[in-house]
């Protein structure tokens, strides 16, 4: 039993190598992109690119807990300039907030930069007083399909989403009673006046519905213990459920991915009401979400980084101040 039981471990970040050589830097900005970055990080070393993961004080709080079952090395992200010194390239997978000077600096340092688009994003910023401008930064942008290649300008290529096709190609579970999971996570400081109509219009929806329903919270909502509440991860009590309600979030793209319904509010709460068809448009089975071509096989489309032999990685020539990569003709 004891050799067959994982031992949890708190997970530290390791001091920056003094003289750890060169490698490509991988900078995951919340723990679910840990799901993108380590096969990422273990296709570049089976390819003979060494690759270091690093995190941000910024970001720590948020990657932290998605590193308790990994044992691999994770890094402690210097300054910019002690970042750009070991790095043969960069890649991000937030371009913006905490790891923006890493990408600025590397430009200036004609280091190629990449970001990667994960999951769901207001890339006009529609719904959020900040200004982030996401994915605009890095001279590389790799998309998960058409919906972000037409939303972003510049070098950008699209090479799918390898954590949501893992869970595509899992085996599907066949629920024997309905259970309907409410996301609620207000935590990014958007839309935050909608929070308790959105709550109420979807606890009433599916009362309505007959459907039982659990609220998953994220752990910063502070719910408390409340009934029919939990902060049990996401991604687990999707495996146990027949219908999603999400607001604007990466969490249906995972429902869609395991075969769930998902019903998701738009930009006005108010358009969700309770509904008695809700039980009659969740009867029947649904498709589960099929992925882009370009993406079949687990990992193939970051190939624009792990099949460059060492030392190959493009360039830039010009300084921040000189031309700006990102108006060439789409790739």
């Amino acid at each position: 039993v004891g050799g067959s039981t994982r031992q949890w471990r708190d997970p530290t970040l390791l001091p920056w190598p003094e003289d750890g050589g060169e490698a490509v830097v991988l900078l995951p900005g919340a723990a679910y992109h840990l799901a993108e970055v380590i096969p990422l990080s273990r296709e570049l070393q089976r390819r003979g690119i060494p690759g270091r993961i690093a995190v941000g004080e910024a970001h720590w709080e948020r990657v932290r807990d998605g590193l308790v079952d990994f044992d691999g090395p994770v890094f402690a992200l210097p300054d910019p300039a002690r970042t750009v010194k070991d790095a043969i390239a960069i890649l991000a997978m937030k371009d913006w907030a905490g790891y923006r000077p890493n990408i600025e600096t590397a430009q200036t340092a004609g280091i190629p930069t990449f970001a990667k688009v994960e999951g769901v994003q207001d890339f006009d910023e529609v719904d959020t007083i900040n200004r982030f401008e996401p994915y605009r930064t890095a001279d590389h942008i790799l998309c998960q399909g058409q919906n972000d290649y037409h939303a972003l300008t510049g070098a950008r290529t699209i090479v799918g989403n390898s954590r949501l096709e893992r869970q595509q190609r899992a085996p599907l579970r066949q629920q024997t009673a309905q259970l309907a999971v409410i996301n609620l996570n207000f935590t990014y400081g958007v839309r935050i006046d909608d929070r308790q109509q959105y709550l109420d219009t979807a606890i009433a929806g599916c009362e309505q519905a007959g459907i039982p329903y659990v609220v998953g919270a994220h752990p910063a909502e502070r719910v408390g213990r409340r009934s029919g509440f939990t902060t049990i991860p996401i991604s687990r009590l999707l495996e146990h459920a027949t219908v999603l309600i999400s607001r604007f979030s990466t969490v249906p793209f995972e429902a869609m991915a395991r075969g769930c319904h998902s019903s998701t509010t738009t930009r006005m709460v108010s358009r969700c009401r309770p509904s008695r068809t809700l039980a009659r448009r969740f009867a029947s089975p649904v498709p589960r979400w099929s992925s882009p071509p370009l993406s079949q096989r687990p990992e193939v489309g970051l190939s624009t980084i792990a099949n460059a032999p060492q030392g190959s990685f493009p360039r830039r020539s010009t300084s921040k101040k000189g031309a700006d990569p990102r108006n060439a003709p789409p790739m």
